[in-house]
């Protein structure tokens, strides 16, 4: 099943349900699928489905959307409030379920293992090209 498929599903269930809060979240999240997919139409591919990658970039973009609402609406609040405090438990909520299908995202500590096995000679390889590449942007 699609990730498009599953959230029409919760979207149905909860309609089913009368929730609507639930249904109009995965609403939204269906209509943020759409919009990729008629983005990819063309008259040759008037019918386009998205693939895996591109349903996550979708998915992706709304966590890092509700990510950056929460950081933005802490930066400006000069106090806490029971609204802030509902409007941060929604976003976290919302964010739970995107990171669903998601790849799993990597530790800090995990990172850190994982850059502890890599040949310390490649990591100066992959510095110098780093480096190199830099240069060569700065230049052109």
């Amino acid at each position: 099943m699609t990730i498009t498929e599953t959230m029409r599903a919760r979207m149905m269930t909860a309609r089913k349900n009368k929730d609507k809060k639930n249904c109009d979240f995965y609403s939204y999240v269906v209509g943020e699928l759409e919009a990729a997919r008629k983005a990819k139409q063309t008259a040759a591919n008037p019918n386009p489905v998205l693939t895996e990658q591109e349903e996550i970039d979708v998915i992706t973009a709304l966590y890092n959307k509700s990510k950056k609402a929460i950081s933005d609406t802490k930066e400006k609040a000069k106090e806490t409030t029971p609204e802030l405090l509902a409007f941060y438990a929604e976003k976290e909520a919302e964010m739970v379920i995107y990171a669903e299908f998601m790849p799993k995202q990597m530790s800090e500590e995990e990172i850190k293992e994982a850059y502890d096995k890599v040949d310390a000679s490649l990591v100066e390889i992959i510095r110098k090209a780093k480096r190199n590449i830099q240069e060569y942007q700065i230049c052109y």
